[in-house]
């Protein structure tokens, strides 16, 4: 099984953020590889335990360390590297 969660949004936070619904795809890969048909609406037990697999793991990833670069950050020149 395969879970997709906002599939196709450019930027999940950003749609999060604007208080868009969240879009959720379940696909049977065992059945279809290609991933034509979405069984969200017809497997909802099973998009609801797919949901939770997914939240229990995002709660356990680590934050990042490094913090955004500021907007006038250029990265330093490499030796022998053209202007």
């Amino acid at each position: 099984w395969k879970l997709v969660v906002n599939g196709g949004r450019p930027d999940p936070e950003e749609s999060a953020a604007s208080g868009d619904e969240e879009k959720l795809e379940l696909f049977n890969l065992a059945e279809d590889l290609s991933e034509k048909t979405n069984l969200a609406a017809q497997r909802p037990e099973k998009l609801k335990e797919m949901r939770e697999r997914y939240g229990s793991l995002a709660r356990q990833q680590v934050p990042p360390r490094n913090r955004p670069k500021s907007a006038d950050f250029q990265s330093p020149k490499i030796w022998g590297e053209k202007d």
